[in-house]
């Protein structure tokens, strides 16, 4: 199995685990015996995390900071998995502040820029605005004409994060701007006008 293969199986193990917990909870405060058990399900999913949480663990995690060039291999192929499981969204955060900083290979560049697409057909998530971030950084024209094609998406929501990613084609300061107004106008909605 190939490790992207792996990473999502690996997601996939840490959600029955939380599923499992959460599920249990229910019974944990109506007897000694639900709080056993609860109490084993929390256990299970702590000692099976650093194994499934990221290829190699904690242990290769670090070594992406110390510019490892297999566990930015490993990062790499857990950005274009894009796992979604409990912590994922701060260690794809992470990653993608560190992306900039790495020597890529073509290859990886091109893996990295499939990776930064993907997000544009999944609902926005904690990582997105560092991804955009990352890409400011690094794009290519090539991804960049990428980018612009999907503004032409018959989807409204595609077109929505392309414009949103797009603006970073012209900098940081352009992309962090538009983020800046998108975040006021979230709160706004949620929180009314005062």
């Amino acid at each position: 199995m190939d490790r992207i293969a792996q990473i999502i199986k690996n997601s996939a193990s840490l959600n029955a685990l939380n599923r499992q917990i959460n599920e249990i909870l229910k019974l944990r405060d109506r007897s000694p015996e639900g709080k056993e058990l609860w109490s084993t399900a929390c256990k299970r999913f702590r000692e099976a995390f650093d194994d499934l949480f990221f290829p190699g663990g904690v242990a290769i995690l670090l070594k992406v900071g110390a510019f490892d060039s297999s566990a930015i291999q490993a990062a790499i192929d857990f950005l274009v998995a894009d796992p979604v499981h409990f912590r994922s969204g701060y260690i794809k955060e992470d990653l993608w502040r560190k992306v900039p900083k790495w020597t890529l290979s073509d290859n990886d560049r091109d893996r990295i820029e499939k990776a930064a697409l993907s997000y544009l057909d999944k609902q926005i998530r904690r990582d997105f605005w560092y991804m955009c971030r990352a890409m400011a950084r690094i794009g290519t024209p090539s991804f960049w004409q990428q980018v612009e094609q999907r503004l032409c998406s018959e989807n409204a929501l595609i077109v929505k994060r392309a414009s949103y990613l797009f603006a970073y084609s012209q900098g940081l300061n352009p992309g962090e701007q538009l983020r800046r107004q998108v975040h006021y106008e979230v709160l706004r909605k949620k929180y009314g006008e005062n």
